[in-house]
């Protein structure tokens, strides 16, 4: 869980595949980021609150636009200038060298 950079929003990843959206204001729920396949293991806040990338239990990252909630599928290459608030997804265009071909992802747990 997270608060946006712009501090207007908070974010919580769960074991139900979803990442929840609020408002700061009250606390109340604006919507959902629905997509992955196993539980929420990481998520990060690009910098201008605009997008969410998560990661699931399965190693699946995708990508949302937080505004509607929408999954973005060309997330990765739309968002390759994007700077992040934080790096807690594991496979990034940053970090993508780290993990040697044929490895599932579980021998790095933090970058």
């Amino acid at each position: 869980m997270s608060f946006s950079p712009c501090g207007t929003m908070f974010a919580v990843g769960s074991h139900d595949n979803l990442v929840r959206i609020y408002s700061t204001t009250d606390f109340s729920y604006m919507h959902h980021l629905k997509g992955h396949s196993s539980y929420i293991q990481a998520f990060d806040w690009c910098c201008e609150s605009k997008y969410i990338r998560s990661q699931d239990g399965a190693y699946e990252v995708l990508y949302f636009t937080v505004a509607d909630g929408k999954q973005d599928t060309s997330g990765k290459s739309n968002t390759v200038d994007t700077e992040w608030k934080s790096a807690t997804v594991h496979f990034t265009w940053s970090n993508e060298a780290i993990f040697p071909a044929g490895t599932d992802g579980t021998h790095v747990n933090d970058v």
